[in-house]
């Protein structure tokens, strides 16, 4: 006999239940490895519907209220994920004051290290959701080093999140340098070598072929390191990202730039050492660790028992 399930006030019989994916359109990471993420279930039978939104919680809810929901995934990481009645929730990243509540309707689910969760580092570090597009590169050869000169590449990340004026300095200081071949991905528009947009499969074949990486936390911070290049952080004036900055310098050994410093540097000195500077994390062997486990592959295994879970179970209540 068929279970029919009531959940989020309709009737789900098996054959239409759906999972909605909410993600926070900003920066390019939470939507790439949605729309990773959301391939992966919908090739399992599980199909699911992606929405970007706004950091609103009231437009969150009522997306959720006006579609039929039997699972949804949250990736926006100050969002409550108790704020959508009796939908399952699965929490990505989210640092939301609720997880410290115990919710059996909602399951939290870290993937990127924050320093709010520094006793799970190691775990959290093997769980950095890379796409088989990342770990098919890794395997890759890369470029020999060019005698003389660094290939950098600064993703300088959404039009206006980076301070146009360090975005002007950098570009400056770095076009300025014959020692440097120089790219900038993002930012604001105009520059020299600069790059307004990247397909992700060209992006990626830059990155394997980048000596230093200039940017901020998040996605391109980890994919370039797992691919080989030297991460340095910029300051960017956002609380978040520079506390995220300061915490990953300590555990991976990343340089962190503030603003004072890079004012006061030279471009050699920041190219000699981010270039000299060893991490602090066994890059090797967490890049074996990536080809063997990838993220990714371990939430889509996660999201398969929570779908397979909601189709025997009631609502919460």
């Amino acid at each position: 006999m068929k279970a029919i399930v009531m959940w989020n006030n309709y009737v789900s019989t098996g054959a239409d239940r759906r999972i909605l994916i909410l993600a926070l359109d900003s920066g390019a990471g939470h939507r790439v490895r949605m729309e990773r993420l959301k391939r992966q279930l919908d090739e399992k039978g599980m199909p699911c519907h992606l929405r970007m939104i706004a950091d609103d919680e009231e437009q969150a809810r009522q997306i959720v209220a006006s579609e039929p929901v039997d699972l949804l995934i949250l990736d926006a990481r100050d969002m409550d994920p108790g704020a959508f009645g009796d939908t399952r929730v699965l929490a990505i990243d989210n640092m939301h004051a609720r997880r410290k509540t115990a919710d059996s309707g909602i399951v939290f689910y870290d993937t990127l290290p924050h320093p709010e969760l520094d006793d799970r580092f190691d775990e959290i570090f093997r769980r950095i959701l890379f796409d088989d597009e990342v770990t098919e590169r890794i395997a890759r050869p890369r470029r020999p080093a060019l005698p003389g000169a660094a290939r950098i590449t600064f993703y300088a990340g959404p039009e206006g999140f980076m301070d146009a004026t360090m975005i002007d300095e950098i570009d400056a200081s770095m076009t300025g340098d014959d020692s440097v071949l120089y790219t900038r991905v993002g930012g604001k528009p105009g520059g020299l070598s600069t790059i307004a947009y990247l397909t992700r499969s060209r992006y990626l074949d830059l990155l394997l072929d980048t000596d230093i990486i200039l940017t901020y936390p998040g996605m391109t911070f980890w994919e370039a390191m797992v691919l080989g290049a030297n991460p340095v952080l910029l300051e960017t004036g956002s609380a978040v990202h520079d506390r995220l900055s300061e915490y990953l310098s300590r555990k991976t050994g990343a340089r962190w730039f503030r603003s004072v410093e890079r004012r006061e540097g030279t471009t050699a000195g920041m190219i000699l050492d981010a270039m000299a500077r060893s991490l602090s994390v066994d890059v090797q062997a967490w890049r074996k660790d990536v080809i063997e486990r990838p993220g990714l592959r371990s939430l889509v295994r996660t999201v398969e028992e929570l779908w397979n879970d909601s189709g025997k179970r009631s609502p919460r209540r």
